[in-house]
């Protein structure tokens, strides 16, 4: 049997290219947990997760209807394994009428076969976590109304959020997709704690590798890897409110500006007459400085008199952006920064990559201070891949393309605006050779054409195997490059390799 029907946890964006790197299950497998054990089947696979895979699960014994999260990374340290037994146990332990938190019947490692990157079969052991199946689903995609976020949903997630806050933990990752209903009476609650963390000190120490949230629901102060406190869960369930009572987002989470519209704007809302108190609300959540954001009193105190905060207007004063000096040219877009850096190519590597024991780089920095949330985070992720930590004009190149808005190839201090100009930059006689074989082995050239998805499947695997063979034999490369790459005069030919 095979599903994508569970509505409990959130579904990846770009759901397709998602799948095609995780590492599902290639035959059944059965966990040995603290509380008994149960049977994954894998072909019961449900939908994956933000950083795991949803597979239905049966407990040896019962008949429930269960379901069996697998993260995907395995990270299993003395720490990590520390603070997930401690989230975990605490969950388990709670009454989710009290506590408005989905429960966790059981926990532990379990051991899977998947294949490395060279087809060979390998042993891995993967984080589980076993829940219940939530029926009714969750809030993602429902439009509620005042009254019924007044009575039923406000004070849920409040006690949900209170419960995990006074127990020392904040959950990272609030929005309708993680609030669900459960049992018989369908109780409002919080669920999918895979970015819980615990609160030590204003140090931050999270289980899973996504330390950041949901784009446009996540804190400005958490965007780009920075610390999560308690404020931002409150952040988060403004936002929430504002898509729930909207019956959608209020921005497109697609938008890589969308941190920027936030900081600037808030989150706005059409109220019906008598509703404009939730206006007030979600704005003194949505505070950006978070020493100045509501927080449990102020919503407890709400919910028994919803004209108790007064009428609040999102505070523009904080929403000037800040420009960038960039060798003496000031930028207050990322268009702007991007053409300003590759015009000094040079230079170019001290704004993208942290250097003299900073945490962050400089460009990335002022994203995150400018709420480009989204924008902040493929820049990080570019930072912490393997190959660009080697090749570092791989990794100014591929932040460029993202700065550009995905619009134009860039490499070496040229900007291409389409396939077509690169081929002519190729076969020009006064292009630098060496600057030619550094982009064809670099696999720049399939990593924009796959993000664009401007060419079909079968192109990109020919231009891939250009690029193998420019590592191997540049010359070879060269001269196939120059009868492979378009030009203004012809498309695209077919390359088939060389061996």
């Amino acid at each position: 049997m095979t599903t994508k029907n569970f509505n409990e946890f959130p579904e990846t964006k770009n759901f397709k290219n998602e799948e095609k790197e995780r590492d599902f299950l290639r035959q059944d497998i059965v966990f040995i947990g603290k509380d008994g054990e149960y049977e994954i089947k894998h072909n019961d696979y449900i939908s994956c997760g933000g950083e795991s895979l949803l597979y239905f699960a049966k407990k040896r014994g019962s008949d429930e209807k269960l379901v069996a999260k697998i993260y995907d990374r395995t990270n299993i340290s003395k720490e990590t394994s520390r603070v997930r037994k401690k989230v975990n146990e605490f969950i388990a332990n709670s009454d989710y009428k009290k506590s408005h938190l989905l429960p966790i019947y059981d926990y532990g490692i379990v051991a899977m076969n998947i294949s490395d990157s060279d087809g060979e079969d390998i042993e891995v052991s993967r984080y589980v976590d076993i829940v219940p199946y939530s029926e009714k689903g969750n809030l993602d995609g429902k439009k509620m109304s005042f009254s019924f976020l007044h009575q039923k949903v406000v004070p849920s997630i409040l006690e949900g959020m209170h419960s995990l806050h006074k127990a020392g933990f904040i959950h990272r990752d609030i929005k309708p997709e993680n609030i669900c209903y459960f049992g018989e009476d369908n109780v409002i609650v919080l669920s999918d704690f895979g970015t819980a963390t615990e609160v030590n000190e204003g140090v931050s120490v999270g289980f899973t590798q996504l330390r950041r949230g949901t784009v446009g629901y996540s804190a400005p102060e958490i965007q780009g890897g920075g610390y999560a406190g308690i404020p931002a869960d409150y952040f988060s369930l403004g936002a929430t409110l504002a898509t729930l009572y909207n019956g959608k987002p209020v921005y497109d989470l697609n938008d890589n500006k969308i941190g920027l519209k936030i900081n600037r704007n808030g989150f706005p809302i059409e109220t019906k007459t008598g509703d404009e108190s939730l206006q007030s609300l979600i704005n003194a959540l949505t505070n950006p400085d978070e020493s100045m954001r509501a927080g449990y009193d102020v919503v407890l105190k709400w919910i028994t008199d919803k004209h108790s905060i007064g009428h609040i207007i999102y505070n523009e004063t904080r929403n000037e952006v800040r420009p960038l000096n960039i060798e003496g040219t000031k930028c207050t877009t990322p268009e702007e920064i991007a053409n300003a850096l590759i015009m000094r190519w040079n230079f170019i590597k001290r704004y993208i990559y942290p250097f003299g024991g900073q945490r962050i780089g400089i460009v990335e920095k002022w994203l995150i201070e400018n709420n480009y949330n989204s924008l902040a985070i493929q820049l990080r992720d570019i930072i912490e891949e393997k190959e660009t930590a080697i090749n570092m004009n791989l990794g100014v190149a591929k932040a460029m393309f993202y700065m550009l808005n995905k619009n134009s190839f860039v490499w070496d201090g040229n900007i291409f605006n389409s396939l077509e100009d690169l081929g002519e930059w190729v076969r020009n006689e006064k292009t630098d050779k060496t600057k030619v074989h550094s982009l064809l082995s670099s696999g720049y050239i399939s990593f924009v054409l796959k993000e664009t998805e401007s060419v079909s499947d079968e192109t990109i695997t020919e231009i891939k195997e250009l690029e193998k063979t420019a590592r191997e034999y540049p010359e070879v490369a060269y001269y196939y490059a120059t009868y492979t790459l378009p030009s203004k005069e012809k498309s695209l030919k077919t390359y088939n390799g060389c061996n």
